[in-house]
């Protein structure tokens, strides 16, 4: 038998392929013995063994023989031709490469009724596959939930089961399963460091599923540290990329896979993970708010721990770009997300560009969002989130969801994001847990209602945002407590009523709140009413307000709506009018707390006058008395 590398290249060049000796040299084929003489690895060509590649005459047996034949490990070269198949191919060994001249070298099943579909190519318990440069078509038919621990009729392209280091790549796949039945073009069960990487799919059931909803034809282990890399799906009628989408049994879930640099567009869903220390980089989701059937999804979902979501790129999602989620366990799942029980934990949001073109309309009822964080789950937490440096263009409703309102939220980050023209509010956070929120540098311009919204989040923190031209308060902060309100900017914002919203409010059950070195102002129109606002309808409730600075606001720089003895103290406050005069104002429009210092006092007079009700001039009373 003559050397491998020596055989296939001769072939190959006369052929006209010279890149399939790249290939061998990447696949390691070609290797040495360690006395320098060549290993000589099996190969064969499926047409030597009796495979025709015409497309009308059945290959099924011939392709199998020319596998078989390198049953101990090599290669098989499919060359262009279409090869019919009838029923599976198996793969009977380790170490086996199938090779083809890419989509010209097409295997075809047009075998398959209504929910009983092929499965083209099945590797179980295998180790070191390799499928590449081939084209997989199949009938577009396939049985979507088969019976526990069969596989038959599923309509897949490619199974791998309980597989190791084992690779599809730069390969296309047709019609693996239809819309409403079937389950993937590659499938990954039970496998671990297993790779799908470089390959076309389109209008298929699901693109790439690595143990996914699909587990009860799995009685082992979950699937670990698996790549899906580098693949364009689009116009599947299902998922493109889903990892373990059902976690909450006794298998546990997905561990460590790797979803990178992959190109998603006009699919119903985008990718969905239930899973640990999973990454998802680099990928590019371009869903077309009404893609396949005119319903869509998220564009990224996912529940579990230790999962990273950063540098992707999501336009025009049917509901959120991103949603984290945790659902109830073994319970009725709300659609299109997984059911599980699971706790969402340790969970970064980074970097990501999530946007909508202009002209999209609104997904399903509860809107567009661009970041979603969702605590449906009874028994376990959501916990430990953090959102950070995300750009969020046009989202039709919030561009930031907290959404603790059903079962509440705990220590989560919103740091450093942007956030442009959204159809709600900029961000909004409810149903915090204690000593657990940080809403920390944000941009938000142009929103539909307010800036930055806080409800039922004691003690959290709004440091250093900036919140310009929305229509309502810039910043609102609602029965949260002892929470603090810093160096926030604050502008042109109540551009729905001129004079009736203000740069910060702070609202009824907000007590105890330090608001301290914020700036509050209108620089281009005179929209807000109030630079700080402050109603506070809880018994004895106090804000301490620290040197806050102010431009102009229509109606003044504070508000105090003052109940059940309510105060409010102040000091330092820049903004605060501060006048030197020989007598009090008697023209000119003055706020609470404004000051004119006496410039010609006197022994046994009054060192200056202080506003004490707001209005042209208002009411002011003398202050500092002066000793005799």
């Amino acid at each position: 038998m003559a050397d491998l590398r020596i055989q296939v290249t001769e072939f190959m060049v006369g052929a006209g392929h010279a890149t399939l000796a790249d290939t061998l040299n990447r696949l390691s084929l070609a290797e040495h013995n360690t006395d320098g003489t060549h290993k000589y690895i099996p190969w064969t060509n499926v047409k030597t063994l009796g495979a025709i590649g015409d497309g009308a005459t059945n290959d099924t047996t011939a392709i199998q023989n020319a596998i078989n034949a390198v049953a101990t490990g090599g290669l098989v070269f499919f060359p262009a031709g279409t090869y019919l198949i009838t029923s599976e191919v198996t793969i009977p060994g380790n170490n086996i490469t199938l090779i083809g001249v890419g989509k010209s070298s097409k295997i075809l099943c047009n075998t398959g009724s209504t929910d009983n579909g092929v499965n083209m190519l099945t590797a179980l318990s295998k180790s070191g596959i390799v499928i590449e440069k081939l084209y997989f078509q199949n009938s577009g038919y396939g049985d979507t939930f088969p019976t526990v621990g069969s596989y038959v009729g599923m309509g897949c392209g490619i199974i791998f089961k309980n597989c190791t280091d084992s690779i599809v790549r730069d390969s296309y796949f047709y019609k693996c399963g239809g819309s409403g039945q079937g389950v993937a073009a590659i499938y990954f069960s039970s496998s671990k460091r297993c790779t799908a990487q470089g390959n076309i799919i389109t209008e298929c059931a699901n693109g790439i599923n690595s143990d996914g909803w699909y587990r009860n034809v799995d009685s082992t282990a979950r699937s670990t540290c698996n790549n899906i890399i580098g693949n364009t799906i689009y116009t599947t009628y299902g998922q493109p990329i889903v990892v373990d989408i059902n976690g909450g049994d006794t298998f546990g879930e997905e561990v460590g896979d790797n979803i990178v640099g992959n190109i998603l567009y006009n699919n119903k869903y985008g990718i969905g993970v239930v899973g640990q220390k999973v990454n998802i980089t680099g990928n590019h989701i371009d869903m077309n708010n009404y893609s396949s059937g005119g319903v869509g999804w998220d564009g990224i979902y996912v529940t579990g721990n230790f999962i990273n979501i950063s540098n992707n790129i999501i336009t025009n999602a049917y509901r959120s770009g991103i949603m984290i989620y945790a659902n109830d366990a073994g319970g009725t799942a709300v659609a299109g997300y997984p059911v599980g029980g699971l706790a969402a934990r340790d969970i970064v949001v980074t970097s990501n560009i999530i946007k909508w073109d202009t002209g999209i309309g609104s997904g399903d009822a509860g809107g567009s969002q661009g970041i979603r964080v969702k605590n449906g789950n009874t028994t376990s937490a959501v916990a430990r989130i953090t959102i950070a440096d995300n750009q969020i263009y046009q989202p039709r409703n919030y561009g930031i969801l907290l959404d603790g309102t059903t079962q509440t939220l705990g220590d989560c980050i919103v740091k450093n994001n942007r956030v442009y023209t959204s159809g709600n509010s900029g961000i909004r956070a409810g149903g915090i847990y204690d000593n657990s929120l940080n809403i920390e540098g944000n941009h938000v311009l142009v929103c539909t209602n307010y800036g930055i919204e806080v409800s039922s989040a004691p003690k959290c923190r709004v440091l250093n945002n900036m919140a310009a031209a929305c229509t309502k308060h810039g910043i609102i902060v609602d029965q949260s407590s002892r929470s603090q309100i810093a160096f926030n900017t604050v502008r042109d914002n109540g551009t729905l009523a001129a004079g009736t919203y203000s740069g910060i409010y702070v609202s009824g059950g907000s007590t105890l709140c330090t608001i301290i070195g914020n700036h509050s102002g209108n620089l281009t129109t005179s929209n807000q009413g109030y630079g700080i606002a402050i109603e506070d309808v809880t018994s004895g409730g106090r804000c301490l307000v620290i040197a806050n600075t102010y431009t102009t606001n229509v109606t003044g720089n504070f508000y105090e709506n003052v109940l059940y003895g309510n105060t409010r103290f102040l000091e330092g406050e820049a903004g605060q009018q501060v006048k030197y005069a020989s007598a009090a104002p008697t023209s000119g429009t003055w706020s609470v707390g404004d000051i004119v210092h006496n410039t010609v006092p006197t022994a046994g007079g009054f060192a200056g006058w202080i506003c004490v009700t707001a209005g042209a001039p208002g009411t002011w009373k003398t202050f500092g008395a002066i000793s005799a």
